[in-house]
């Protein structure tokens, strides 16, 4: 869909994304959050902003000025003064008063600028984002990026990256999104797959971080001279973002792009980079989107960087992430909008790890605990697994929240050497084939962590292929691992299924558990599962456990622990308690 805006301003694609928003996606909570810490979506030559509708207050994130070409404080600080340094015949619907004409979502917009412009005059602008309505239909708020385009504004000369990487025959990034959509179009013409791939570099030694802050254009160029010396021909390379090269690797499978990925990242750690301000010796973590049926250059770029979150958040052994690009399933808008925030909240660190304690039922006192997700609203409040779980199972973006879960948990583990924890494993992670490798990844260097893991998976998911489980659960043992199944009693599993499954701890639905002071058959059942687990030689925790009595009983039956709100809430975790509960052990 094109709409002209005049004066040769073009509008493209504002529709409804396809694909989690996770390239566009900006920070927001206009003037009260740090921008500039989105590294991953703050391109070379790009501005981002993020601009409240209702009170018109435009916000730009570090480095703004110099990716525009302004001096400090030059730059509009209202929707208002930015329209005005546009004219109002070139504006844009999100920014302009026709905002409620143009389809909420995703928007990507080109215009000039004319003399008016604190921006050097003569030069047009891209501008890509998202912008959402408020309650009453009208748009709240709206996130994105502004760049000068390369292409139409060549008076602007290179980029400092472009000069140090010139022997890499580097793109400008608007080549490179040009040639992402010819490769696209020829994709869904049938004429093969090509990989998006993303690479990052990632220090070594903590200690050289200074260095590599005052020589980042020397080691962005440094790693992609290596990157190109081992490229293809008809490949084509890009400054990607801050600290991300882009690579479009044609007639590339999944499998031959880790191989690819590989020998890419061989090569940056070949030896250290050069730079001015000494040698800074690297790894790298990359993540790819393997597109095989075409799709639309946003959709390809989010999962690209989705597929990079993944690999930095498992930080281990240079880990690389390769995703195959599907079409998302139709969801209604409220699950859309759920997941996108889940998105951004992973983005922006707004995903918090809450404990919840497991006692020992015989003496109550704590013996481990559950490691529960909370995401941190941008107004301050806090949302628990119930009110997002079920749209991200739905929209896939659920092993992304698992991955982000377990890096937590294992950080958790780490600082308090005594702490023992469980964390949920969802079935769209338990199945993904690479899972394991991404588990004894995160695990290196922390095996200590291992033995005081336990992993939680449901029977249901359990259940659905249970020779696989089977296998999954022995590799998780030899790392040290234990395994617990939750919810049981949910799936009726079969006696001889239950001891296939060899695990160490069964955790009794708090259904059951609920209520069982009040129900005889409750009761029944709950000693039935008590019963065969001491059969099998397993572990029991007895979920929602709301009063003492109920304790008491469960005690009496043989239920080895026990969770609920009698015996404590879940509680967000921060490195600031855990060094107060060390002092206090001291």
């Amino acid at each position: 869909m094109t709409n002209s805006l005049g004066d040769g301003a073009v509008v493209d694609g504002a529709d409804t994304p396809s694909a989690l928003p996770l390239a566009p996606a900006r920070a927001s909570d206009a003037g009260r959050r740090n921008l500039d810490q989105r590294r991953i979506l703050s391109s070379i030559g790009e501005a981002v902003y993020e601009w409240d509708c209702y009170s018109d207050a435009l916000v730009w994130g570090a480095g703004a000025e110099g990716a525009l070409g302004v001096s400090p404080g030059a730059l509009a600080s209202t929707g208002a003064a930015w329209l005005a340094q546009l004219g109002p015949e070139r504006a844009p619907p999100w920014l302009s008063g026709r905002a409620r004409e143009a389809a909420s979502g995703r928007y990507h917009i080109r215009y000039p600028l004319d003399a008016r412009s604190t921006i050097p005059s003569d030069v047009w602008i891209d501008d890509h984002g998202r912008w959402f309505p408020g309650a009453d239909g009208r748009p709240a708020r709206a996130h994105g990026s502004v760049r000068i385009s390369l292409t139409e504004a060549s008076k602007r000369g290179a980029s400092d990256f472009a000069s140090h990487a010139s022997e890499a025959r580097v793109l400008s990034r608007a080549e490179f999104e040009d040639r992402a959509g010819l490769l696209m179009h020829e994709a869904r013409n049938g004429s093969g797959s090509f990989a998006c791939v993303l690479i990052a570099p990632a220090l070594v030694v903590e200690a050289d971080a200074a260095r590599a802050r005052e020589a980042a254009d020397e080691i962005m160029a440094g790693m992609a001279a290596r990157v190109r010396s081992h490229m293809r021909d008809p490949d084509v390379l890009t400054r990607f973002g801050e600290d991300a090269l882009g690579l479009l690797l044609e007639g590339c499978s999944a499998e031959q792009a880790r191989v690819a990925i590989a020998r890419f990242a061989d090569a940056v750690m070949s030896a250290p980079i050069d730079t001015s301000a000494g040698p800074v010796p690297l790894r790298t973590q990359a993540g790819a989107c393997v597109c095989a049926t075409g799709a639309d250059l946003d959709a390809l770029f989010e999962t690209a960087l989705e597929a990079l979150a993944q690999a930095r958040a498992e930080s281990r052994r240079s880990p690389c992430v390769v995703r195959e690009f599907r079409p998302l399933p139709l969801v209604n808008g409220a699950v859309r909008r759920i997941s996108d925030q889940v998105a951004e909240a992973l983005h922006e660190n707004r995903v918090q790890i809450a404990l919840q304690p497991i006692v020992s039922a015989a003496t109550g006192e704590p013996a481990s605990c559950e490691a529960l997700a909370r995401i941190k609203g941008r107004s301050g409040e806090t949302l628990g697994p119930g009110e997002f779980l079920p749209a991200i199972e739905e929209t896939g973006l659920v092993a992304a929240l698992d991955a982000h879960m377990l890096e937590l948990t294992l950080r958790v583990l780490e600082a308090e050497p005594a702490r023992r924890i469980a964390v949920n494993v969802s079935g769209a992670t338990l199945h993904d084939p690479r899972w394991l490798e991404r588990v004894e990844a995160a695990l290196e260097g922390r095996m200590r962590c291992a033995e005081r893991l336990t992993f939680e998976i449901t029977e249901t998911i359990a259940l659905h292929d249970l020779a696989r489980t089977g296998r999954d659960i022995a590799r998780l043992h030899t790392l040290g691992c234990r395994i617990a199944i939750d919810d049981f009693g949910a799936g009726h599993t079969s006696f001889r299924n239950l001891r296939a499954l060899d695990v160490d701890v069964l955790k009794i639905d708090g259904v059951f558990v609920k209520n069982m002071l009040q129900s005889p058959d409750d009761q029944m059942f709950v000693r039935t599962l008590q019963g065969l687990a001491q059969h099998l030689g397993m572990r029991t925790v007895a979920e929602w456990v709301e009063c003492a009595e109920s304790a008491r009983l469960l005690a009496s039956w043989g239920v080895d622990y026990l969770q609920g709100r009698h015996f404590g809430s879940a509680e967000i975790w921060t490195p600031a308690g855990a060094a107060r509960v060390r002092r206090s052990a001291a």
